[in-house]
């Protein structure tokens, strides 16, 4: 037995474990509980108010409107929070953990800060070519 086969049947059982957690909780529970919510939502409210029960005699008519409505509302909703909030904070995470990247991170932030400084400083100052937008492409 090799020194470094522990280490690799560590390594493989985590992977695995880590796609039993990815693949059970969205390809397994996922659409477990929407269907389960959708049940319980049907006979705890639907089915005792009598305007809905109207609208949705049958807990399969009231399934397909809630999955029609519900997919496309999911996807506009995870798209808009992804792009918006969630992208940002993930890739500052991974910037953040990754010692190298977190360097350049630093690196750009304090030289970004140096330079609003510096824009702050010329633009204050009397005379200067900056508190002019545009000076130096015009024609004298």
């Amino acid at each position: 037995m090799t020194a470094g086969s522990g280490r690799g049947k560590t390594v493989w059982f985590s992977r695995r474990f880590f796609e039993f957690r990815m693949g059970y909780a969205t390809y397994i529970v996922l659409p477990l509980q929407v269907v389960n919510f959708t049940i319980i939502a049907y006979f705890l409210f639907i089915d005792r108010v009598e305007f809905l029960k109207l609208l949705f005699p049958e807990v399969y008519i009231f399934l397909t409107v809630f999955v029609l409505t519900l997919i496309p509302f999911s996807i506009f909703l995870g798209h808009y929070i992804y792009r918006r909030i969630q992208l940002r904070t993930d890739v500052t995470m991974l910037a953040e953990q990754n010692p190298i990247l977190s360097e350049l991170l630093n690196t750009v932030r304090s030289m970004d800060d140096r330079l609003i400084r510096i824009e702050e400083m010329t633009k204050s100052r009397p005379g200067s070519s900056r508190s002019k937008p545009n000076s130096h492409m015009t024609k004298s």
